[in-house]
């Protein structure tokens, strides 16, 4: 056995070496922890070639993938990141030796190849705080909620992505002045619900939501979907003069959305007392706010962004009872309500007259 070994190394030292090939590795040089590490590039070995890529962190091998040289020169292979821990690592292309036509051959990189890359994972998970429970009763909706502290008045983009494939977004979902943000997800079956949670700078994280309890029994007559029943009101509204609205809802899940056209601010206050902003979307796009009510009264107030904006604004609600103009919900909002006049009762100034009237008969009498 120790023969064998013996002349398999000396059959590897005298191996004949091939002509010194070209391979090159394009990669990010920073990347989130639970993104996917893909990595490609372009190569004159010969087609059908297949060699190793190896992950490491320091001198420690985490993972490695084979890749196979297409027609063309092009290969690409990926590493999923999840549940790695943020820091510095390394990926490196192997060369290769192999057994062709009765001798061991080397195929060798040339020093203009590029084999080693350097890559920092950031672990951003410590940026978010999910408050709504990973483990949820089946309710026709998803509770998701958390707080963001570095994204006060913006907005985290979420992802949902259930037992049968995408279910909502990923949609941007506003954050109030403490960045704690709030979002109902539609929802038709139990199982695992992966979110993920992002923002221009790319993911900050991913969750797994579970959801348990019994669904529907689905049905094998075609039934339409029920009309979604949408109530609104209509008023002027300036920075000066802001338009309020007292808003009825109903049990569940609401959506209020405003007119588009206008760079419009949404303050509202739920059923809580807790009072939020909303504007993310600018003049094209209508501001949207989604919450879960319990059938109480929601308030508004809207204005534009610009001083000099003077225009009406549309509230559209679904699965509410009714939308009103409410000017005297602007003490909620820390607003003095418009003070009005009260014109100055005419009596007293008759009275006058006919005490002068009486004085000058009884002068004349005498």
């Amino acid at each position: 056995m120790k023969k064998i070994a013996c002349l398999l190394i000396v059959a590897l030292a005298l191996a004949v070496p091939s002509a010194a090939y070209l391979i090159n590795c394009d990669c990010p040089t920073e990347l989130s922890v639970g993104e996917t590490l893909a990595l490609s590039g372009t190569s004159n070995l010969p087609p059908g070639f297949t060699t190793d890529i190896v992950l490491y962190r320091g001198a420690r091998e985490i993972e490695r993938q084979s890749f196979t040289i297409q027609d063309g020169g092009e290969w690409s292979v990926a590493f999923e990141t999840a549940g790695l821990q943020g820091g510095v690592y390394k990926v490196e292309i192997e060369e290769k030796t192999l057994y062709v036509d009765r001798e061991y051959i080397r195929y060798e990189f040339g020093s203009s190849s590029d084999t080693l890359k350097v890559i920092t994972f950031i672990d951003r998970s410590g940026e978010i705080a999910v408050t709504s429970p990973l483990v949820q009763g089946f309710a026709d909706t998803l509770l998701i909620a958390g707080t963001i502290e570095k994204k006060p008045n913006s907005a985290v983009k979420i992802g949902v992505v259930g037992p049968a494939g995408a279910v909502f977004g990923p949609a941007y979902v506003a954050t109030d002045a403490s960045g704690r943000f709030t979002a109902d997800v539609q929802i038709s079956e139990t199982g695992p619900y992966e979110v993920t949670f992002s923002d221009a700078g790319g993911l900050i994280t991913t969750e797994t939501f579970t959801v348990k309890g019994a669904t529907a029994p689905p049905t094998t007559q075609p039934t339409s979907a029920p009309a979604i029943s949408i109530v609104e009101a209509t008023a002027d509204a300036s920075r000066e003069n802001p338009a309020f609205f007292a808003v009825a809802t109903q049990d569940g899940g609401v959506r209020i959305t405003t007119s588009a056209g206008v760079d419009w601010v949404v303050e509202y206050v739920d059923e809580d007392g807790t009072l939020k902003k909303v504007n993310t979307q600018g003049r094209l796009n209508p501001e949207e706010v989604r919450l879960s009510a319990q059938g109480g009264t929601v308030y508004l107030k809207v204005y534009p962004v610009r001083f000099n904006d003077e225009e009406t604004v549309t509230i559209y609600a679904e699965n509410v009872d009714s939308v009103t103009i409410a000017p005297e919900a602007a003490h909620i909002f820390g607003d003095a309500p418009e003070a009005t006049s009260t014109p100055e009762s005419p009596l007293p100034a008759a009275l006058v007259l006919l005490a002068v009237v009486l004085a000058c008969l009884m002068y004349f009498r005498r």
